[in-house]
Formats: C-alpha cells, sequence, structure tokens
C-alpha cells in the first residue's frame, strides 16, 4: 500500500482541473488517458514521464509527485490558476501521450510472443493485460475511435476488462480512415469486395506492418489444414497477391503458399478468370499418382469450378488425405448456396466428405481467422489465442447464453494499426469452446448493426 507520503495516480485525478474560455473547469482528457490498471499484478512505477505543470498553486499545495509536504502558501488556490492564465487560455496538466501509452513497437512485440505461446494458451489475465494496453493506445491515436468511445462515454480510465470496449461496426472502415498512424505510411492497404459498391466506398484496412498478420496466419492454418505430417501440394482458387494486392484472402493465401507450398503448389484464377481445365489436369494429375491434394479458395470460385465440371462431364475420386477450405459466402453475387448443399457438391465431384472441408471464416477488418475444427471431430470455430469472441444480443449488446444466438463481436490483438473491438453484421450462436456462424443479419438483428453504424457516424460528424 502506498505510505501517506506518496500519491498514487488514482490520487492525482482529484486535481486535474482545467478551466476553458468560458471559466469552467474540468477534468483533463489527456491526463484521463492514464489510469489505474485494476490488474491483479503488482503494483509498479508508473509509465509516465513527470508532468510539467504551468499551474503554480498545485505544485504549492503538493499535488504534484516530488513536492510532496510542500504547504500551501497563503493566498494560493484556484484565484491564482486565474491569475496565471491569459485571455482564458487552458489549464492542464501537460502529459506526454508516448510516455503514457504503450508504443507500437512495444505491443507488437507482446503480441508476437503471445502468439509464438502457440494455440493451446488460453491465459486470460494475460490477453486482458495486452487489450488493455492496445485499447489505450487506439484510444489515443484513432481519432474516429476514440470520438466513437466518447459518444458511448468509455474511456481508457473506466475500462478493466476487453469485454467493455466499444466495438466499432465494419461498417465504419467505409466511412473513415481508422487507423493508428498517418494512412499514407501504409505497409499494405485492404479493401472490401462487393460488386454494388463504388470504389470510394469500400471499406480499407490500413495497415502499418504486416508482421502480426502474418505470424499468426501459420500457426492456425496449419492445425486445422495440416494435421498430417507430408503437406500436400496446394491448389489455390483466389488470384495471386500479385493480381490482388488490395485482397485480404489473397495476401493470406500467399502468405500460406510462401510457407507451406511445395512443387505442384499453384494458383488457378488468373485476370479475374477461373482457369477450371488447368485445374482439372492438377486434379486428374492427383489422382492418377494417387497425392492427396488441398483446395484453398472461396465457396463461389467452387461452385464455378462443380458448374464447369457438369457442363463437361467430370468427377475426381481424390485420393485419401485430401481437403479443401472454402471461405466467403456470396455477398454481392446473383445466387446464393446452403451449405449442406455446397458440401454435397464436393462429394460429387471431387469425393469429399463433409468432414474433410473446413470452412474459415475471416474478413477485411479482422487479421485473424476462425476455422472449423471439424478434422478434430468438432463442429465449432476456434478461437485463436489472440483473440476473444463474444455473441451479443442486437438489442442490447449484452452477450447471449450458451447455445443461444446473437451478433458476433470479435476482439483481435492483431488488428493492432487499427481497431481491436469488431462488431461484425453476422450471426452466430455461442458454443461452450467457440461458436458457430449461422450467416448475414437480417430484420431485427441487423437494424442493430444499423443502430451502431449510425452511432459512429454520427460520433465522427465535422470532426
Amino acid at each position: 500500500m502506498a505510505g501517506a507520503g506518496h500519491r498514487t495516480v488514482r490520487d492525482w485525478h482529484r486535481y486535474q482541473y482545467r478551466r476553458d474560455d468560458r471559466g469552467q473547469h474540468g477534468f483533463d482528457d489527456a491526463f484521463r488517458l492514464h489510469r489505474d490498471r485494476r490488474r491483479s499484478e503488482p503494483r509498479r512505477p508508473p509509465r509516465i514521464a513527470h508532468p510539467s505543470v504551468r499551474c503554480q498553486h498545485h505544485r504549492e499545495r503538493g499535488d504534484i509527485p516530488g513536492s510532496e509536504g510542500t504547504r500551501a502558501v497563503e493566498g494560493s488556490g484556484r484565484d491564482n490558476c486565474e491569475r496565471e492564465s491569459e485571455a482564458g487560455a487552458n489549464l492542464r496538466f501537460e502529459w506526454d501521450v508516448q510516455a503514457i501509452v504503450k508504443t507500437a513497437e512495444q505491443l507488437d512485440q507482446e503480441i508476437l510472443e503471445l502468439i509464438g505461446q502457440g494455440l493451446e494458451n488460453r491465459d486470460d489475465a494475460q490477453f486482458n493485460r495486452l487489450a488493455l494496453d492496445l485499447f489505450e493506445y487506439q484510444f489515443a491515436r484513432n481519432q474516429p475511435y476514440q470520438n466513437f468511445c466518447h459518444r458511448r462515454g468509455v474511456e481508457p480510465a473506466g475500462v478493466s476488462s476487453w469485454r467493455d470496449m466499444p466495438a466499432v461496426p465494419t461498417s465504419a472502415f467505409k466511412d473513415a480512415a481508422l487507423a493508428c498512424f498517418p494512412v499514407e505510411q501504409a505497409a499494405v492497404v485492404f479493401e472490401t469486395s462487393g460488386t454494388t459498391q463504388s470504389t470510394a466506398k469500400r471499406g480499407r484496412h490500413y495497415l502499418q506492418t504486416t508482421d502480426l498478420y502474418r505470424e499468426s496466419i501459420i500457426p492456425n492454418f496449419a492445425a486445422h489444414l495440416l494435421t498430417d505430417e507430408a503437406t500436400p501440394p496446394l491448389l489455390i482458387l483466389t488470384p495471386p497477391p500479385e493480381d490482388a494486392p488490395h485482397s485480404s484472402l489473397s495476401f493470406m493465401m500467399g502468405v500460406v503458399a510462401g510457407e507451406f507450398g511445395r512443387r505442384g503448389s499453384n494458383y488457378f484464377i488468373r485476370d479475374g478468370q477461373l482457369e477450371a481445365r488447368r485445374l482439372a489436369d492438377a486434379l486428374q494429375m492427383a489422382v492418377g499418382f494417387g497425392e492427396p491434394v488441398i483446395l484453398l479458395g472461396t465457396a463461389f470460385a467452387f461452385v464455378h469450378f462443380f458448374e464447369w465440371c457438369e457442363e463437361n462431364q467430370q468427377s475426381f475420386r481424390l485420393p485419401k488425405g485430401s481437403r479443401a477450405m472454402e471461405t466467403g459466402g456470396f455477398k454481392g453475387k446473383s445466387r446464393e448456396m446452403p451449405k449442406e448443399e455446397l458440401w454435397q457438391l464436393f462429394d460429387d465431384y471431387l469425393l469429399l466428405s463433409s468432414d474433410r472441408i473446413v470452412n474459415e471464416y475471416g474478413m477485411t477488418e479482422l487479421g485473424t481467422q476462425f476455422y472449423d475444427v471439424k478434422l478434430n471431430l468438432s463442429t465449432h470455430k476456434f478461437v485463436p489465442p489472440w483473440s476473444r469472441v463474444l455473441i451479443v444480443d442486437p438489442a442490447t449488446g449484452d452477450e447471449v447464453g450458451m447455445g443461444e444466438r446473437g451478433l458476433i463481436r470479435i476482439f483481435d490483438l492483431t488488428n493492432r494499426s487499427s481497431v481491436m473491438a469488431i462488431q461484425t453484421e453476422d450471426i452466430g450462436i455461442r458454443r461452450a469452446q467457440g461458436f458457430e456462424v449461422i450467416g448475414r443479419a437480417i430484420g431485427a438483428e441487423a437494424r442493430g448493426c444499423s443502430i451502431a453504424a449510425d452511432e459512429f457516424l454520427a460520433a465522427n460528424q465535422r470532426q
């Protein structure tokens, strides 16, 4: 416990007066960035620079560390504060925000260390500490997000759990540059797709570095698709990264191919066209040599290939050990297909049963992917240690009960460059070991997404 002569950060909050040009006193926002972390770990000295205080009155009272025991002189007080101000200038503590909040490099290093600890690590306290640090960082450096938090009445000083951090709707990435750095310095910019959107209204996700993205992809993919000792050739139904530099999915496939691609691996979409005949030749070669393959692509690309197979009376009995990963839905496409019907097509044309088909749930606005764990005889999505998922009631925002459905809300530490807390427009079911994805929100559930989007826009009008 702090001694009588030692003031804690919490003590200092009583003295953070400022006066605006109307003579009103209140709390200083920059000061409130620094808070008592309310953690179970032993208290350590604050990671802050000594504050420079223009107000002589507070120094005389001994309210500042290093000036304890100095008694207030007669005549000191708020009158002195006002006399020291000029032309109604604000009086405030001058904090070095970079001394209060961890740097991007510090956060990246700690998040990479968490990723490196493996997929079995479920240290909730470690995740919460990192999430709180990241929330402080993003609140301080991402102005649109800070505006949104202010509208919700939330600041880092009042947050002790990752569950309480405001989640921005995915539509916010269309309406503002949600970045913690100058966007012209972005290492890569991922854009949302959709045939009905103009380029100007596409969502954009700015990454200051791709390190977190890359390092989180590799162990997650391997655990859910590479269950055998040998790695089969990867047959990829997406454009290569050089053909789609703003596609997060193509970037992910590039990382996977670079890490796990062996001889025979290849891409089968070029210049926006599926090269169905070349893919069929590769599959026929695999069948002839008895060599398993892994097919990776979007659900729509697979449907396109199966339609080609039907037209050309082609089917394949893929060797044992073959599997497929399908991702994405049919948003912006002319037709929809239930997953059971899609799985039946895999069985009809490739002889792949549903337990050999893994769905990957991801989006442009996230750095982390969530895979089915069906290869381990389960049906839920796996949540990696560097992320957390809540299924929330669309009307209240509260977490639903086990087995109940609601909106999917994701907290992703790999989103260090942008916003960690993301409110999706997708419906899921809460499960004990993860969650299930049902589909896009409609009706009343979609109205919950719309309210959040309107709230974000209102918070950032004319900022």
